[in-house]
Order: structure tokens, then C-alpha cells, then sequence
């Protein structure tokens, strides 16, 4: 459960929690969890939801802070984002899939290859900081896991993780570079 600061409502129209539900959506996908059930009122919500991996107060602070800091343009940014069913599982062979850098270290051995980036990290330090390959992977990452802004800048070599902060929204706003995501997050979708 969480409430408005002060009492103050925290979705004001429908359009609002439309809006946040879109997001639950994201973070139901970055951090693996499963809700069960939801109940959204104006001044506070109640979720139930089931977190495979150890991440509820990560996960929830990326998520309040995500919507409290994006409240005026929250609904344009999740334009962007692609639609997943809120509490859809990632089960793979029956398992359930790790969203932590087990599964980061898939995704970038598996993108870097369909992307023609290299594995070595000399050679990566070689490209552009902003290499729209880089930022491709990192929409990846950021999408399908949970890892932090600072592991994929030492990874990808991309500099400070707020370089890679700025990339990745600059590169969810581009809709060339989101639909070339696209496409590989569906030949990628064995491995994500």
C-alpha cells in the first residue's frame, strides 16, 4: 500500500491510472514480479504481488520514484514503452528466469553478437560512448532486468551511469532505434 504525500491524491483521473498501470507493466517486467491482485483509489493503491527474486524495495523505488518524478509526462513516456500484461511471467522450461545480471550477462553475450559489438571490453572502449548499438543493448537491459544504470555503463563501456540514463530515454523517444529494439527483443525472446 502506498499513499499520497500529505493526503494527496495520487491519481487524479482515469487517464492517470491508466497511465500508472502502464508502468506496474514495466516494473512487472524489469524486476520479474507477478500481482495478483490491484486496487487503485485517488489519495492511495493497494497491491499484491509476488517477488521471485529478493527486489520489492528496489523495484518499488524505482517504481514511486518513476511516477512521482515523471508525473507531468508520464503519459507520453509510456507511449514508448511495449505492452506486457501486468503480473505475465518470464518461465522458461517451467523455470522461473533470473532478472538480475545472471540474465543481464544473456542478454549482453547474446545482443552484442546479433548487434556486431564486441565482447572484449577494450575493443567496446574503442566505439563512441553513445554507439547507437550501446544504447540499443541498454534499452534491452534496463527493459528485461534489473540491473543498475552503473553496471551497464562498466559493461557497454558507456561512460557514467547517468550517460546511460539520459541514452536510454533519448533512445525510447527515437522510434527508429525502439522499433530495431523491437526486433531484436522478439529474436532475443528465447533467451529474455
Amino acid at each position: 500500500m502506498a499513499r499520497g504525500d500529505g493526503g494527496k491524491p495520487v491519481f487524479e483521473d482515469d487517464k492517470e491510472r491508466h497511465g500508472w498501470l502502464d508502468l506496474m507493466e514495466r516494473a512487472c517486467g524489469s524486476f520479474g514480479w507477478w500481482v495478483h491482485a490491484w486496487v487503485l483509489m485517488g489519495k492511495h493503491f493497494h497491491l499484491l504481488l509476488e517477488t521471485p527474486q529478493p527486489n520489492l524495495v528496489s523495484g518499488m523505488k524505482w517504481l514511486l520514484s518513476t511516477y512521482s518524478q515523471g508525473w507531468p509526462h508520464l503519459l507520453r513516456m509510456l507511449e514508448k514503452v511495449p505492452g506486457r500484461k501486468v503480473g505475465a511471467s518470464r518461465r522458461v522450461g517451467g523455470a522461473e528466469k533470473d532478472h538480475g545480471e545472471k540474465e543481464a550477462l544473456r542478454i549482453v553475450k547474446e545482443g552484442s553478437r546479433m548487434l556486431g559489438l564486441p565482447l572484449q571490453q577494450a575493443e567496446l572502449a574503442s566505439l563512441r560512448k553513445s554507439d547507437v548499438r550501446k544504447v540499443q543493448l541498454a534499452i534491452l537491459l534496463r527493459t528485461h532486468t534489473t540491473v543498475s544504470n552503473g553496471w551497464i555503463a562498466q559493461k557497454l563501456t558507456m561512460g557514467h551511469p547517468g550517460s546511460v540514463s539520459r541514452s536510454v530515454t533519448d533512445g525510447r523517444a527515437d522510434t527508429k532505434l525502439t522499433k530495431i529494439v523491437k526486433e531484436i527483443e522478439n529474436v532475443l525472446i528465447r533467451v529474455l
